[in-house]
């Protein structure tokens, strides 16, 4: 009885992998932009209506994957208004938002922190009213960190005003005598934090 059990467990199992693989195939494309989104000059000028006028030319059926960057999102869910609600993965707007995020980070265009974020700043990131939580299988070794372009060590990316803060929850460290059980940073796409925000940019 227990070797049945056990069979159709593993059974199980291999089904909802072979389902989310074949998803991920569905949902990418090794093709990737091959230049930045946005080359203008003036980046820390940018208006929202320049952003606007970017925003249709990125792709918005398949996430492009870029070399050593995390691509389709495990779950996303999206907090507004008091409400919490569920994204599909498929979602045109997330991976628009996504391939526009990894276009930045992957062409050094994305600023970063100095500083890690601390137990303050991921209380402060986590009771946004309006926030967008992405769900990540962490792999590689690199940790979001500053000077770092190709991050892939992270469990959760939140997208908040002008920033996407990239968090490993299980990577303790310490900083002097303090000992932080997170690693995480934030990035912000062409050094500007929109009046607007990203979210709001990209029709969420």
């Amino acid at each position: 009885m227990k070797k049945i059990i056990v069979l159709i467990v593993s059974l199980c199992l291999l089904t909802n992998l072979v389902g989310c693989a074949k998803v991920e195939k569905e949902l990418t494309t090794p093709d990737y932009s091959v230049t930045p989104f946005c080359e203008d000059e003036n980046l820390y000028d940018l208006t929202d209506e320049q952003i606007e006028s970017i925003i249709p030319k990125i792709p918005s059926d398949q996430y492009e994957v870029y070399p050593s960057m995390q691509n389709v999102p495990l779950s996303a869910t999206l907090y507004k208004n008091g409400e919490v609600i569920s994204i599909d993965i498929r979602d045109p707007r997330l991976i628009r938002l996504i391939n526009f995020f990894n276009n930045s980070l992957f062409y050094e265009k994305c600023a970063y922190s100095l500083s890690h974020l601390d137990q303050d700043d991921l209380e402060d990131i986590m009771s946004e009213e309006f926030r967008l939580e992405l769900k990540y299988e962490p792999y590689g070794e690199k940790v979001p960190t500053a000077y770092e372009n190709q991050p892939t060590l992270f469990d959760t990316i939140v997208v908040h005003g002008g920033s996407f803060a990239l968090i490993n929850n299980d990577f303790p460290w310490y900083y002097v005598d303090e000992l932080i059980p997170f690693k995480g940073n934030h990035y912000s796409p062409y050094g500007i934090r929109q009046p607007s925000g990203w979210l709001e940019l990209f029709g969420f």
